[in-house]
């Protein structure tokens, strides 16, 4: 879990994070201690869901989407991000659908870890959510994982998020909302203009 978390942090790279500080008027400092913060809580969530059949088969259509459009690297994501505030408030909905009714917990976690304002918080989960899986569906696109599969993706033994399927069951987490794909395409309708695509 600690290696597949350092890998999704390096993605972000530093163009990525002084694109999103520079967007956001904070210190990209700030920007990596927020979404480094940020990245176990998505990556346990997405375990979470992942183990739910119906969940699953969201999750694979929404990865399918953002890897469609050409690059889902997390740096690129998010300066795509903050060119259209459409796009940026997709990203916040994927966010609030993952964590449900543990939203606001999250968010406020992260102010207690990293000392930055609840809206600061709120849209730096709301872009690294997006971001995250974007670098997961790359993964699970090159190894040619459907949703029966992605279970195992996380798997406790086998997965990248190991030891966090069990724990992001507790409280079990709400079903992903039917228009889950729907959010996606506004993400991908947001990002057209950075990939290029008409």
């Amino acid at each position: 879990m600690q290696d597949f978390i350092a890998d999704l942090a390096s993605q972000f790279g530093e163009e990525g994070l002084r694109s999103a500080a520079g967007g956001l008027g904070i210190a990209p400092e700030t920007a990596q201690s927020v979404i480094s913060a940020a990245l176990p809580a998505i990556a346990t969530a997405l375990a979470g869901k992942a183990a739910q059949p119906a969940n699953a088969a969201g999750l694979t259509r929404t990865f399918g989407i953002l890897t469609s459009m050409g690059s889902s690297h997390p740096s690129t994501m998010l300066s795509g991000l903050l060119n259209d505030p459409k796009a940026m408030a997709a990203g916040a909905n994927m966010a609030k659908s993952l964590f449900g009714e543990q939203f606001g917990a999250a968010v406020e976690k992260l102010v207690a870890q990293t000392g930055v304002s609840e809206e600061i918080a709120g849209k730096l989960l709301g872009m690294a959510v997006p971001a995250v899986m974007g670098a997961i569906g790359t993964q699970v696109k090159a190894k040619g994982i459907d949703a029966a599969g992605l279970g195992a993706f996380f798997n406790p033994t086998n997965g990248p998020a190991a030891g966090t399927a069990a724990q992001a069951s507790k409280p079990e987490p709400e079903p992903l909302p039917t228009d889950v794909a729907g959010i996606a395409e506004n993400l991908k309708r947001g990002l057209k203009r950075l990939f290029g695509r008409t």
